[in-house]
């Protein structure tokens, strides 16, 4: 149960200074980009009333035809340059210090290998490491190279240099979610031991450099030593950097002692970050672009009917976490350290007509971390909207403080949508008599407030992961990243029960167990899963095709990320 948070963590001053300093361009420098990946926090509540200023049915100029999966079966053709619009910048390429958004991870899958691989069936499994392996309880796990891989600087990824990598997470902000991880021990060229503090069973999934597992990322030790390192990214990636010019393009050419032999079959690629979703689909229309991500829904409606364009998203995407949308509430000031506050909020909050109105009811409602359709979804006794229980609530709320129910919900300013979803909020929860004042801010400022603790009511979008317990630390209390500051030792119990057993029963309960407690605590008002979409030109092929390095078949779109290793072009694209 929810309860003030005595003081605040150590470093978080230091993290938040370090976000100023990086430079990150403000309008993409939102939920989804702080702490970047590890995070997988959102810029706005998915969906949204953005419109195209121009939106065309005639097919670009290309030879190829577009797919309704992102898969071909048709052989690939190695050559050619792809364009792919991003939805926002990075601060660096350093993911031991810079925040990655999923654009952020759309880089990283071009330029660095993850350690390990989300799997289409839910599964973890080596990837830049040939193995990784647990010894009998789960505290100590070996992870083994494969022999021969070089970074784009033609130093060995070895043993040592993933090492030195693991310790550089240690020592940098990502502390925060490696902290059961006791010591790193080289124990041959190609082999090193983790060890733990207690069992940590689902460890892999924190390798895989998903969204929510940003510490699987490898980078060449002397760029981690380099003081310009962040802007000069050496890996073991598909693609070598080229040049980056923040907030227009980022340039990479093909590996061509690329680990994987015959990957990737692009010659080059490119990504520019456009932060507007109509000028976006615009460079797409116009062949500026070949490819796009976009999490705004209006935008997909005009795409995923559209004959002349293939398109993919991740409504039916459910392996590992999907992220979610919702309020994060401040358990630590009033009014919400009361809980006939929160409930009240709950119970004032109409998530049908909020989805209707800003989402095209698009997204899926949530009442808890996984969506319907979820190995982990369960049944959580979240609160259904009712009006009048809201107003009695909110009675109730001042009758026992003598006070009104009254906070300021934040979100982030310069962006219609949000505006508009803000009113919306205001309306309904003065409609149970609560007095609601809106603000916007700046998305650095909305993020400083979330580590600081100085917010009452603020829009979110979190969670995404290839596991459950990639979210440790956001839920744990107490932790830096426990931002609502809520404080169930229930919650810390099942974090516990599911990072230290092996069974899948026994997690899947735990884990269940953790979304209905939160149904209780309400530090977050649910509102939708987070929505992403790629749209292509015909001719982009296999965006959504990755493998495993023994050919199995890897996990495609997830939270607007894809991998670029295998995609080629059918017949060249042009304006």
């Amino acid at each position: 149960m929810a309860s003030d948070q005595s003081s605040q963590p150590e470093g978080s001053q230091a993290l938040w200074n370090h976000q100023v300093s990086s430079g990150a361009e403000k309008q993409g420098f939102g939920r989804r980009k702080f702490l970047g990946a590890a995070l997988g926090m959102g810029t706005a509540l998915a969906g949204g009333s953005v419109l195209l200023s121009s939106c065309s049915n005639s097919a670009p100029a290309s030879m190829g035809k577009p797919l309704s999966d992102g898969i071909s079966s048709l052989p690939p053709k190695p050559g050619g340059k792809l364009v792919f619009g991003i939805d926002s910048e990075v601060a660096g390429f350093n993911p031991s210090v810079s925040p990655w958004s999923p654009s952020g991870v759309n880089y990283a899958r071009a330029l660095f290998d993850p350690l390990a691989i989300l799997m289409a069936d839910g599964t973890v499994r080596p990837y830049l490491a040939q193995s990784i392996t647990p010894n009998t309880d789960y505290t100590v796990w070996t992870i083994t190279m494969r022999p021969g891989v070089v970074f784009h600087d033609g130093t060995p990824c070895d043993a040592k240099a993933v090492a030195y990598n693991l310790d550089h997470f240690r020592q940098s902000e990502f502390v925060v979610f490696l902290t059961n991880m006791s010591k790193v021990t080289v124990t041959g060229p190609l082999t090193l031991e983790v060890q733990m503090n207690e069992p940590w069973v689902p460890f892999p999934a924190l390798l895989t450099g998903s969204v929510g597992a940003q510490v699987g990322w490898i980078s060449a030790p002397s760029m981690l030593k380099s003081k310009t390192g962040a802007a000069h990214p050496i890996g073991t990636g598909p693609f070598k950097f080229v040049e980056w010019i923040p907030n227009d393009h980022m340039i990479a050419t093909k590996n061509v002692h690329y680990w994987r032999k015959g990957l990737p079959y692009l010659d080059e690629i490119e990504y520019k970050p456009i932060t507007s979703s109509a000028s976006r689909s615009n460079s797409l229309q116009s062949g500026a672009l070949d490819i796009m991500m976009d999490a705004t829904t209006q935008v997909m409606v005009e795409y995923m009917h559209n004959p002349h364009y293939s398109y993919i998203d991740t409504s039916h995407v459910n392996i590992g976490e999907p992220g979610v949308n919702f309020i994060m509430l401040n358990t630590k000031k009033p009014p919400f350290d009361n809980l006939l506050a929160r409930q009240a909020l709950a119970y004032g909050t109409d998530l049908e007509t909020f989805n209707k109105v800003v989402a095209n009811s698009l997204p899926q409602l949530v009442t808890g971390l996984f969506p319907p359709g979820n190995p982990y979804h369960t049944p959580t006794g979240y609160p259904t909207f009712d009006a009048k229980k809201a107003a009695a609530l909110v009675k109730q709320y001042e009758s026992t403080t003598g006070k009104p129910l009254a906070f300021t919900y934040t979100a982030t300013s310069g962006n219609t949508t949000e505006s508009e979803i803000g009113q919306l909020f205001q309306s309904m929860w003065q409609t149970a008599g609560m007095k609601v004042n809106l603000t916007y801010v700046e998305e650095a400022v909305l993020i400083q407030n979330a580590i600081n603790h100085s917010f009452q009511a603020s829009s979110w979008a979190q969670f995404s992961a290839p596991d459950p317990d990639c979210n440790w630390a956001f839920w744990h209390y107490p932790s830096l990243t426990n931002f609502p500051s809520n404080n169930d030792p229930e919650i810390n119990h099942y974090l516990h029960v599911g990072r230290t057993n092996s069974d899948p029963t026994t997690r899947k309960y735990a884990y269940q167990a953790i979304s209905k407690r939160l149904a209780v605590d309400l530090p977050y008002i649910w509102t939708n899963s987070d929505l992403f979409a790629i749209m292509a030109r015909p001719g982009v092929m296999n965006f959504n095709a990755p493998t495993s390095p023994d050919g199995g078949k890897a996990l495609g779109l997830k939270n607007g990320v894809i991998w670029p290793t295998q995609i080629w072009i059918d017949g060249g694209l042009s304006g």
